[in-house]
């Protein structure tokens, strides 16, 4: 890939004289090379090589301690270290590169009402939902969002950070997961909620017990504690 090498200077103003001052053998990272040429400059990884014409390297995002997703051994090794507690837990919940969660057995819904929520820090969406027994198969109808819970407590280190995704045999049925907030914060001990809104053209009947999604585990570059407002969260 062959970029220009003003338009990059002027992303991150970063010359080749800049590089040279590292040494003649270019600097080597944790997770890449860069080398350094009379010609230009040149950063490889484990997907190819960057090379820019004008000495100017726009490829300093890769950072010696890159955040890493976690495969399915390492996983198994954070698990049975108990660094990554899953629990309730079974083996078959961890795949390739996540660990399948299923949904828990109650689901918070928005109640109807004309007049608007307004968004603000103060918002508080127990004001404007209530909770329900997921006892029975509940219809999500199109533009409908509730929010579900995990029926695992997840509990992750303070270098573990983590991210909910949908399943693609529900993903391809029109049922999102999350709205927005996927995020899993390091050092979190707790259920996860799940923001879940059908945006097919058809109602879905949604079903406690059911692998509803997946968390993707990254290594973070650091170490930090969540210490939120959803820290501790156990019920829906």
């Amino acid at each position: 890939m062959e970029q220009n090498g003003n338009s990059i200077a002027r992303d991150l103003e970063i010359t080749l004289d800049n590089l040279c001052a590292l040494g003649e053998g270019g600097f080597e990272g944790g997770q890449g090379v860069f080398g350094v040429g009379s010609r230009g400059s040149t950063m490889t990884d484990h997907d190819g090589a960057l090379y820019v014409k004008e000495g100017v390297v726009h490829a300093l995002r890769l950072s010696c301690a890159a955040m890493s997703v976690l495969t399915r051994d390492v996983i198994l090794s954070e698990l049975d270290e108990g660094r990554v507690r899953i629990d309730p837990f079974d083996p078959s919940q961890v795949g390739v590169a996540s660990i399948d969660l299923t949904l828990g057995s109650e689901i918070r819904v928005i109640l109807n009402d004309d007049s608007a929520i307004r968004v603000t820090d103060d918002a508080d969406y127990r004001d404007h939902t209530e909770v329900r027994p997921l006892d029975r198969p509940y219809r999500l109808d199109p533009g409908v969002t509730i929010h579900g819970i995990t029926a695992e407590h997840v509990t992750l280190p303070d270098d573990l950070c983590g991210f909910l995704e949908g399943r693609s045999r529900f993903a391809r049925l029109g049922l999102m997961i999350h709205v927005t907030s996927a995020l899993v914060q390091p050092g979190v001990s707790n259920r996860q909620v799940l923001e879940m809104s059908n945006v097919s053209s058809r109602a879905l009947e949604i079903v406690a017990g059911v692998r509803i999604c997946q968390l993707v585990l990254m290594r973070t570059e650091g170490r930090a504690v969540y210490r939120g407002r959803f820290q501790d969260q156990r019920e829906i």
